[in-house]
């Protein structure tokens, strides 16, 4: 079996409703952790967002590999949203 190495940080990012955020955050994260010469992965956990978060996500992950996400079928957060 082929695995590939771990990565040397994970950082995971609870999301919802923040599909205005997304590109800034991930461009930060990605210019920093770039210049820092270690490996790394973004993780994305939708909750359930009602925007296009989660095809702003879906997008990154097919351009940069290193972006990983899951998705809820609702919103599970500590504060239920209401609609």
């Amino acid at each position: 079996m082929d695995r590939k190495p771990s990565p040397d940080i994970s950082i995971v990012i609870p999301v919802y409703n923040e599909a205005e955020n997304i590109p800034d955050l991930y461009r930060e994260i990605s210019d920093t952790l770039n210049d820092a010469i270690i490996s790394y992965e973004i993780i994305f956990v939708d909750d359930g967002s009602r925007d296009n978060s989660l095809e702003i996500i879906k997008a990154l992950s097919i351009q940069d590999l290193r972006v990983r996400y899951t998705t809820f079928s609702r919103n599970f957060g500590h504060r239920q949203h209401s609609t």
